[in-house]
């Protein structure tokens, strides 16, 4: 009995020993994958003119494409309208055609936009699910009702996160306001002088923007061109000018400063909203780091900071689905032991049996981890996606030794010790040949380099580590916890209901049996109900 205990204990020692690895894998959304291409911001100085911009973007893209590994560069200038800010999408040729990283060739774009424009900021992402939106790894949106709190509060973040180690590119995607010229009507003026608002605002706009009062068709080309009638720029190019306009009343014309007030402020050059909310957008991308890391030193010093009343923060962009992919895939992997758990009871028609071939269940969580901690990947999609598969996997194992030790017992009547010492050394060579059969038909995957190998490699590598690990632990763990509940279901059969174990089979022994396996197995239902509860909430 101590050699069981012993055996139990240690494996589930070196389970929980796997599990203290997770915290130095880190945790992402999905793996960094090398798509070959990337898309860069470049911001330069306000107030520079677009042919400037151009010119500089030009000198910069020549020397980036002697590179041979880079094949297409599209450069947009003057992008959302602001003749200072560079739009670019870099292709480069494919990995297996190149020795860089694509973090390597971000390093190269980078270095050579500032050698041609040392006083440009610079942001680099991947390419988005949809195609021309940016995929910011990190992403933080920052609201409230007062537009110079939250911009206060992003540029904090942005320099929170510049300064942070194994992060780069970050930005607060927030631009001061244009320079404008407001006018603010007296209405109770106005209503004395008969003039309705919308005649001064159709008069202002009209002398200003211009109204279109025809089209001109061109005899030889067809075109049509808009004519449009405005005062001259030397009538409208100053404020005192605009306050001199003339506005129609019923006794006249009177000037635009008798009725409102022209002056200069700065109106936002667009208003973004997040829950009815003003917000600001805080971008950055992690440089070998995982996000999880991020996330947590990022809160970490946040809590030992106030923000203003009103201002609050919420995760956005892969953060927000990593927290939301956990979620699930926890729920799924649950959602797994509990069909798992239906499906073995029905066929075996025993509550404790299926109870026994799960304890195979965490020992394959043991291989994957440390595979992939060996691999150098973080906990990832890919990765939990192959964990699930795992579930599905590694029971056979399970089912093999339980299927033949409980079929020596209820046919030819031999003890469960002498049942489960029999069904290891004949159960051993189809448990070797299938786990061998599918570590083999994973190694392509796991060991491929093309596109996509960033997602799958880490699912083939996560299955192959708890295929090993299941069997070589089932072949111990499972005979140990077989004869651990079958004397448990003795222990209940004796003192719980006062009869003697064993005996002949009948159907009221039977009924007995099953009653002290639900018994012996009620603490698992409750762990799993709760657990499923939790994840609900």
């Amino acid at each position: 009995r101590w050699r069981m205990a012993l055996a139990g204990v240690m494996a589930f020692g070196v389970l929980f020993g796997s599990c203290a690895l997770t915290p130095l894998m880190g945790n992402n959304f999905v793996a960094p994958e090398d798509r070959g291409q990337f898309n860069v911001d470049i911001e330069l100085p306000a107030g520079m003119r677009l042919e400037e911009t151009a010119r500089l973007s030009l000198a910069a893209e020549r020397e980036l494409l002697e590179d041979p590994e880079f094949v297409t560069l599209y450069a947009r200038a003057g992008v959302s309208g602001r003749g200072n800010v560079l739009g670019w999408r870099v292709v480069a040729v494919p990995k297996t055609e190149r020795t860089r990283t694509q973090g390597d060739l971000k390093a190269a774009v980078r270095a050579v936009i500032l050698r041609h424009m040392p006083f440009a900021e610079i942001s680099i992402s991947d390419p988005g699910i949809v195609e021309g939106a940016r995929d910011y790894p990190i992403q933080i949106n920052v609201t409230g009702e007062n537009l110079e709190e939250i911009a206060g509060v992003a540029e904090h973040f942005g320099d929170v996160l510049r300064r942070m180690p194994g992060t780069q590119d970050g930005d607060v995607q927030y631009q001061p306001g244009s320079p404008e010229l407001a006018i603010q009507v007296d209405r109770d003026r106005a209503s004395q002088l008969g003039i309705p608002l919308a005649m001064v605002a159709m008069t202002a706009r009209a002398s200003i923007e211009g109204e279109v009062a025809g089209l001109y068709r061109d005899r030889e080309t067809g075109d049509e061109i808009d004519i449009r009638v405005r005062l001259e720029e030397e009538d409208r190019n100053s404020a005192a000018l605009v306050a001199n306009l003339r506005i129609p009343t019923p006794g006249g014309f009177v000037p635009l400063s008798d009725l409102a007030s022209v002056a200069r402020t700065e109106g936002p050059s667009e208003i973004q909203h997040y829950q009815r909310q003003r917000v600001v957008l805080v971008t950055a991308s992690p440089n070998g780091r995982p996000l999880s890391d991020i996330v947590t030193e990022f809160e970490a010093t946040m809590a030992r900071e106030t923000l203003p009343p009103g201002v609050s923060y919420v995760w956005r962009g892969q953060v927000e689905m990593m927290n939301e992919s956990n979620t699930n895939m926890a729920l799924a992997l649950l959602l797994g032991f509990v069909f798992i758990y239906l499906v073995l009871a029905s066929q075996f028609e025993s509550f404790m049996h299926p109870a026994t071939i799960m304890t195979a269940l965490p020992l394959a969580v043991v291989g994957a981890i440390v595979a992939l901690f060996l691999q150098g990947s973080s906990m990832s999609m890919g990765a939990m996606i192959g964990i699930i598969l795992l579930m599905g996997l590694v029971t056979k194992n399970g089912i093999l030794l339980v299927d033949h030790a409980v079929a020596k017992v209820r046919e030819e009547g031999v003890t469960p010790h002498q049942a489960i010492l029999d069904a290891g050394p004949a159960r051993l060579r189809p448990i070797l040949m299938t786990s061998a059969a599918m570590v083999l038909g994973m190694l392509p995957t796991a060991l491929s380099n093309g596109p996509g190998s960033e997602f799958r490699g880490p699912m083939a590598m996560g299955v192959i580590g708890g295929v090993i690990s299941s069997t070589l632990l089932t072949l111990v763990v499972v005979p140990v916890f077989f004869l651990f509940f079958d004397g448990l279901k003795n222990w209940v059969i004796r003192w719980v209901f006062g009869r003697p174990s064993g005996g002949p089979p009948s159907d009221k022994n039977r009924n007995v049996e099953l009653m002290a396996e639900l018994i012996v197995v009620s603490p698992l239902y409750l762990i799993m109900t709760l657990a499923l509860a939790s994840l609900q909430l």
